[in-house]
């Protein structure tokens, strides 16, 4: 579906997600607006988005979640596959529930994350959506066949948007290499005695950043051992001369 969308839509994102379950999702471009379909907690799909998110002009550091099942909280699960997707680079990110339409069942996840991503991709709000969810998946079949993706039937009203659209905003610290949320016990963190980052034990960056960074000090260490013998050389030279 995503590479389907690909095809149709200039936007970054849209990486295929059958296969991306773990934290291997290609990072999309700085600055540049992405959306993209996640699987999360093994069971259930969603659609994040930067666009109409920046805070910034030069950083992501805000990502809208559009979640057909919402509890009222973001899973570390989800934060993870976000931060895979954007590796942020602010130590401070944002992420942001929206209020939009729920699902009626336990089925339905996958076709209102394809519904609110196509919202997104053509312009609209999935906040002021109102899907005809009797129809949904006749619709989604009929845009296979064409192999072209438009928006999903709506109910002749649109939702009555609230004034704050944001559901839920949890500001989240992002520590270490790996970018990722630091909602572990600080004892899952070490800090690096060069830059003094924290830095996450479980990940793979850590132990190479360790090793630069002790060759680094080893270096300082040496110049600063040659430096102060040079100095005391030029110092005994310079006292035995006026001495004699």
């Amino acid at each position: 579906m995503q590479n389907c969308l690909k095809r149709q839509f200039s936007v970054s994102g849209l990486q295929p997600t059958i296969r991306k379950s773990d934290l291997s999702l290609t990072k999309v471009p700085d600055n540049k607006k992405y959306v993209q379909i996640l699987h999360i907690n093994g069971n259930h799909w969603v659609t994040v988005s930067n666009i109409n998110a920046f805070t910034s002009k030069v950083k992501n550091d805000r990502v809208f979640i559009y979640d057909s099942m919402f509890f009222n909280t973001i899973t570390l699960d989800l934060k993870k596959k976000i931060c895979s997707l954007v590796r942020p680079e602010k130590d401070k990110f944002e992420f942001v529930a929206m209020d939009i339409l729920q699902q009626s069942n336990n089925n339905d996840c996958g076709l209102h994350a394809i519904a609110n991503t196509v919202e997104i991709l053509h312009g609209f709000d999935p906040v002021d959506s109102n899907f005809n969810t009797r129809i949904m998946r006749k619709h989604l079949l009929q845009c296979l066949d064409n192999g072209i993706i438009t928006r999903f039937p709506q109910l002749g009203k649109c939702r009555k948007r609230y004034v704050n659209a944001e559901k839920l905003v949890v500001k989240e610290n992002i520590s270490c290499d790996c970018r990722m949320p630091s909602e572990q016990t600080s004892e899952d963190l070490i800090k690096c005695s060069l830059c003094h980052k924290d830095l996450r034990s479980s990940s793979a960056n850590t132990k190479q950043h360790l090793q630069t960074s002790a060759k680094t000090i080893t270096k300082l260490v040496s110049f600063s051992i040659y430096a102060v013998c040079l100095f005391v050389f030029f110092n005994d030279s310079v006292t035995k001369i006026f001495v004699t």
